[in-house]
């Protein structure tokens, strides 16, 4: 009988729990704001969660996009802003944040605010 071998991941990843993907807050986020989450999440180390930095010549979208993605993610509970950056300021500085496990809070109302009523982004 042939024994399997067990397999290792290479390299480094990201993880996102279960939870987190079957919450209505992570149902509510497009590509772009999914994508923003991850470039956000490769630089936490255990150590910096309260000090993310994403600034925008590291991000290969329009500002604009990007900008639009970073408010959702607030509005959704995933995470939040420490330091507000700005022109002749550092970037802005960011923490993950679990508001969006709260019950008491629905993490879908601000997020869905900034996507309308219809779904689409505004």
């Amino acid at each position: 009988m042939k024994r399997r071998s067990r397999r290792r991941i290479q390299g480094q990843f990201v993880p996102i729990s279960y939870q987190l993907i079957d919450s209505p807050a992570w149902k509510t986020l497009s590509g772009n704001d999914i994508a923003i989450y991850i470039s956000l999440m490769r630089q936490r180390n255990g150590a910096n969660d309260h000090n993310l930095k994403l600034p925008y010549r590291q991000i290969p979208r329009a500002r604009a996009t990007t900008a639009k993605a970073l408010r959702t993610l607030e509005a959704a509970g995933l995470i939040d802003i420490v330091q507000r950056g700005g022109l002749f300021r550092s970037c802005s500085v960011y923490r993950l944040s679990e508001r969006w496990k709260q019950p008491h809070m629905p993490p879908t109302t601000a997020a869905a605010q900034l996507r309308g009523t219809d779904g689409k982004a505004l």
